[in-house]
């Protein structure tokens, strides 16, 4: 939730939208925080922004890598991720669609296992892109794949998802 919601999160909807108690989540965001350390990044809260990630943009997608990949291991992991970060089935369906076109333009397949938390890294990027979050200091970091064929198809990608100014800092 911490990645996707676009409001400010309070006690409340996370007890709310995991049906669990207060005490639960209290429990758990100690727990999520020992994780967080990983990553370097934190759990703050405040009253006007409420429960909020910091750190950088990097860790926090490579955090939610790393959790779509483990939630995709219980069942119903893909519907328990859409259902918290509210992500359609058109959009589903739409960045399926754009990843098949991908396969097709690079020339390669996909394993299964990537075919499935693809489209879910692919939407909750969209998702954090359109909340207006941003790779830091990308060009520094990354400009070494602008030239590739792979870049080129994810300037597409954007393109059709209606985001292309924004690739630069995005993917």
């Amino acid at each position: 939730m911490l990645l996707c919601i676009r409001e400010e999160l309070s006690i409340y909807h996370f007890t709310s939208k995991l049906e669990i108690s207060k005490n639960t989540f209290l429990t758990d965001l100690k727990k999520l925080e020992q994780r967080l350390e990983d990553y370097h990044l934190e759990v703050s809260y405040s009253r006007q922004e409420g429960y909020h990630l910091v750190g950088s943009e990097y860790a926090k997608r490579e955090m939610m890598i790393t959790s779509i990949r483990g939630i995709l291991k219980i069942p119903k992991g893909k519907d328990t991720i859409m259902d918290i970060c509210q992500i359609s089935e058109e959009m589903m369906e739409q960045v399926e669609k754009q990843i098949s076109m991908i396969e097709e333009r690079l020339q390669v397949r996909f394993t299964d296992e990537r075919l499935k938390e693809l489209p879910l890294i692919m939407c909750l990027t969209i998702i954090r892109t359109q909340k207006g979050e941003f790779f830091e200091n990308f060009q520094r970091h990354f400009k070494h794949i602008a030239g590739t064929k792979e870049y080129s198809v994810m300037l597409e990608f954007a393109k059709d998802m209606g985001s292309p100014g924004r690739l630069r800092n995005c993917f």
